[in-house]
Parts: C-alpha cells; structure tokens; sequence
C-alpha cells in the first residue's frame, strides 16, 4: 500500500469552498478527483475531473458504492443542506474503508466550546464530529477538519459581517476596530487542503504527515487582521481618504444582543450574521489563532491583503450574492 493518499472523492467540487479546493487539487497534479453530485446537478466541473458520480445523497449503500477504492473524502456541503446528509457520508466513508473524511465545518474553531456555541456554529458541526468519533472508532477511517478563520472577501461584502458597506462608505466599528482575527481567502482553503494531502500518511520522526492530523484539526490562515486594517487597505485600494468613509461604532455586546433579539423575532439570517459578527470580533482573542497556524509548514506562500479586498470589493459593486450554486 502506498504511503500516499492518491484517490479523493469531494462532494461541492463546485460550491464557493469546494471549487477552490478542486482547483488547487488539480494544479497539483498528485491525486485522480471524483466529484460526488445530485443526479439532477447542472453544475459546472472541470474537464480534467477523473470522474463525477451522481449519487443519491439519501441512501448510505450507493454512497458506499460510489466512495469505493477513494483514500479521502472531502464534505463542502451548503448551510441549507439537512444534517444527516453528512451524517450518511460519514457512514458510507467507513463503510467504504475511506482513509481520511474532511468535515464540513471550514471555518472558526468549533473545538472551542464557548466560541462554538455562542456562534451557533456548533450547532452543525459538534454532532457531526461526535458521529464521526462515534462510527469510525476502531476503524481505519479517520476525520479532519480545517480552521481557516471567516472567509475575508464574502465577509467583507456583507455590511453586517466585518461592518463595512462598500457601495455606500460606510463602516461601523466593533468596539474600537482594533481587535485581530485570523481569517482566509477561499483560495487559501484551497492550496491549504492540496498541500496537506500531499503529504505522506504516516511519517518517521518529527516529519509532517497527514496521520498527525487524524482526528483533529488544521489551522491556516490568509491574515490576521483588525477592522482598522480592513479599512486602510481599502483606502490603498480604492484611492479613498478616511474622510471619504462615514465611520460609526457599536459595542460588540450590543451588536451581539441586537442579533438574538432578530433571531427571537425569526429574522433568523440577519440575526445569525450580527451574532457570529459580534462574537468573533469580540475583545478575547481567541479568533485570532496566528500562533498555530501550520502555513509555513505546508508551503503556502503569502498572500495579498489588497488583492484580496480588491476582489471584494468588485464583487460587492457588481451585486454578489452569497448562496448555494
């Protein structure tokens, strides 16, 4: 048996996470790529694809069969998709004998409790890694998860999350602005997952190996950043001065509270964003997780902060919409 993963099944390959993750899979060149769809999907995958399998998502046995002979099973599923959906690919990878399941959480770190659950994150994810221990113990599959922090260029377009609206110049600043979070592109996601794979699975020593995460996760990220940052590298960008931006400030408690009280009243969206928002910019640091982040480790070069809000801040004039494709 080699002791390199070589067959990878990914399941959203053309989903906002999922399709970077395809994209630098293939730039890579080192595994064959099945792409796991709805018999009805018309979505668009690339030619070089070795195969795409449309499954019934509802049945555990021709998700067995279709995961057959693959070392990884990667799950980039919508918020909208029902959980047990996740739960029956869990099932299936270890029916099937799949080395390494990657969960579908990407994102913030759901193995902080407090953070997990003040979020709502949890509310998806825990069940899903307690599943994942729970069907997988005593078996050679194991699951992997990747902490990449909030996407940076969807956030930044949406003027609840990181408090800017671009069309309009406005921000609002979380208590002073000033708190740092780590946070990622989706292409960071990508390359971070290929050059984990591409690492043995099991290694002598103190040499990097994918087994070294089994059952645990990964932390990459593009940036760590404060609001004040965002904002000066849009003002880089765009050629604007400050006095260009209307700058306001909310308590992040305050914001925070706002958003229950729309989550009590059923504006369910509105009030998710405020709270997740609100609590991952607020003043304890524990979104800012630059001290394990493992980029240098895996090869992943810099990126651009102003590339980065450049692309968000096109998409934002050009209407974007965030949702299931």
């Amino acid at each position: 048996m080699s002791n390199y993963l070589k067959s990878v099944a990914i399941v959203g390959a053309s989903g906002h996470v999922g399709a970077p993750i395809t994209t630098a899979l293939l730039a890579q060149g080192k595994h064959t790529i099945t792409a796991l769809t709805r018999h009805d999907s018309k979505s668009s995958l690339p030619a070089s694809i070795h195969a795409v399998k449309r499954v019934d998502f509802s049945s555990t046995p021709h998700l067995t069969s279709a995961l057959a002979g693959q070392d990884v099973l990667i799950i980039t599923l919508s918020v909208t998709t029902p959980p047990e959906v996740q739960l029956r690919l869990l099932d299936a990878a270890v029916d099937a004998g799949v080395r390494y399941v990657m969960l579908n959480e990407w994102g913030i770190d759901v193995s902080n409790a407090s953070l997990a659950e003040d979020t709502g994150a949890g509310r998806a994810a825990l069940p899903a890694r307690a599943h994942a221990e729970k069907v997988m113990k005593g078996t050679a599959t194991s699951w992997l998860a990747l902490v990449n922090g909030s996407w940076y260029e969807h956030s930044l377009m949406i003027p609840d999350a990181f408090g800017f609206d671009v069309k309009d110049k406005r921000v609002t600043f979380f208590d002073e602005g000033k708190e740092k979070i780590s946070v990622s592109t989706w292409e960071r996601c990508g390359e971070a997952v290929a050059k984990l794979l591409a690492l043995k699975d099991e290694a002598d020593g103190e040499e990097l190996a994918v087994s070294r995460f089994a059952n645990g996760s990964v932390y990459v990220s593009s940036f760590t950043v404060s609001q004040r940052d965002m904002l000066a590298s849009i003002l880089r960008v765009t050629g604007d001065a400050e006095s260009d931006w209307k700058v306001e400030f909310e308590p992040t408690q305050k914001r925070m509270q706002r958003g229950l009280e729309k989550i009590k009243a059923h504006e369910f969206a509105a009030g998710h964003v405020l709270r997740l928002y609100s609590r991952i910019f607020s003043p304890n640091g524990d979104c800012d997780f630059s001290g394990k982040i493992l980029n240098a480790q895996l090869g992943l070069g810099e990126d651009s902060l102003d590339e980065a809000t450049a692309r968000a801040i096109e998409q934002a004039k050009a209407g974007y919409v965030y949702g299931p494709r």
